[in-house]
């Protein structure tokens, strides 16, 4: 689980920055990072509580910047090095699908874990 949340708000850190590189340069460039290298060197001893506060102010502040756009700027586009061009409603496509499919995992870890899943209320 703590290797979920933290990558998590990494992934939505490098997605933020994306979609605000999209939505302000020229085809930007837009690196992939290695997942599997952050989690084994980053995310040992990472403050869980603070990471969850990070995920929820980073996506608060990505929807305020995502809000501020016009229209058209959804519509604008980058070069992903391993997933090609991508357009800024495409990117943000993505980040909504990305929580979406770790969610049955997390739920899954939780079951096993004797919690409640997901959007669900424990006993009492």
């Amino acid at each position: 689980m703590r290797q979920l949340v933290i990558h998590m708000l990494d992934s939505d850190l490098a997605a933020g920055h994306r979609m605000k590189r999209i939505a302000a340069e020229h085809m930007p460039l837009l690196i992939a990072y290695d997942e599997t290298a952050f989690a084994n060197t980053l995310y040992q001893s990472l403050d869980v509580v603070l990471v969850c506060d990070l995920f929820r102010l980073n996506r608060l502040h990505t929807g305020e910047v995502l809000r501020s756009l016009p229209d058209a700027a959804f519509q604008r586009s980058g070069i992903h090095n391993q997933r090609g061009r991508l357009t800024l409603a495409e990117m943000v496509a993505l980040y909504v699908h990305h929580m979406d499919h770790h969610a049955p995992f997390a739920s899954a870890k939780r079951t096993a874990l004797g919690l409640a899943p997901i959007g669900t209320k424990g006993p009492g």
